[in-house]
């Protein structure tokens, strides 16, 4: 999981065997200590500098190098036997996420219906628009329950969010990683600059607040970046944004498929969720 109290880069330069110059930037996170994530940093650099000096540099190399997001920390997710499970971090825009390192989360957006032509010179003249044989949210749902099918043990939580689906396992932890969970992606529908976020932070992760832009509070004036101080500007924003998320929920729950979790890890991620996003309230979603 890259989430970390303290983070580090560390710069790569290596010539291929055809001599072509490569130039890459790594930025890591340790929760140990500023010398752990320089570490890492170090780490990951020397691997992909001998890789390229080899000739077998991975194709998907930009997944792992410089597009690691500086979170800023806001607490750590431990299990009842204090061994880290996950962590809250806030993003770019201000809003609160939950990163898991194998509880799956999966964000799904689903095309939202679009509005028929009113009145009566426009149902006159416009062209008849085709409907769709199937709601896209029920063949997701038709897709879901038949993996959980697939396995006794297999459960899940759906949600609705305000472009789509959310999808809790509760039966199963996955690698966010694996080729097995990003084939699970794909046949869902998972939004896929969701799934390549959770291969590059190595975790699965759920926004737990509001979308700025789904409220009248806006975009902040800044990104919000782990190491720097936020201006007067952020702060005042800052303050604004967490007094408008009272008055939205994140998601709903609509349905629960096969068994629920007895898996402690999940429950303790799936309480902290649910609290966070409001998904018992009538709360309009954002």
């Amino acid at each position: 999981m890259r989430i970390g109290r303290y983070w580090a880069r560390s710069h790569m330069h290596a010539i291929d065997p055809h001599g072509d110059p490569h130039h890459r930037s790594f930025l890591r996170a340790s929760f140990e200590s500023q010398a752990d994530a320089q570490r890492i940093a170090d780490q990951a650099a020397q691997q992909l500098k001998s890789q390229i000096e080899r000739g077998t540099e991975p194709k998907d190399w930009y997944l792992y190098a410089d597009r690691t997001r500086a979170e800023p920390l806001i607490e750590e997710i431990l299990s009842e036997h204090n061994h880290r499970i996950g962590a809250l971090t806030v993003n770019a825009y201000g809003a609160c996420i939950l990163n898991t390192e194998r509880v799956v989360f999966i964000d799904i957006d689903t095309p939202q219906p679009s509005a028929r032509p009113r009145g009566f010179l426009k149902r006159l003249f416009s062209k008849p628009e085709p409907i769709d044989a199937e709601d896209p949210a029920e063949h997701v749902l038709s897709k879901l329950e038949a993996y959980c099918q697939s396995t006794p043990t297999r459960g899940a939580r759906v949600y609705k969010t305000a472009a789509g689906l959310r999808v809790l396992l509760t039966g199963e932890q996955l690698d966010p990683c694996a080729e097995q969970t990003h084939a699970l992606f794909h046949d869902l529908g998972a939004d896929p600059q969701y799934a390549t976020l959770c291969r590059v932070q190595s975790c699965f992760r759920a926004r737990l607040t509001p979308k700025p832009s789904r409220m009248r509070i806006g975009w902040p004036p800044e990104k919000i970046r782990a190491g720097s101080e936020p201006t007067s500007a952020l702060h005042d924003w800052e303050t604004a944004y967490h007094d408008e998320c009272t008055a939205y929920a994140v998601c709903r729950l609509i349905v629960q498929i096969g068994p629920d979790t007895d898996d402690p890890d999940i429950a303790r991620s799936q309480s902290i969720h649910d609290e966070y996003c409001a998904v018992s309230s009538q709360l309009p979603l954002a």
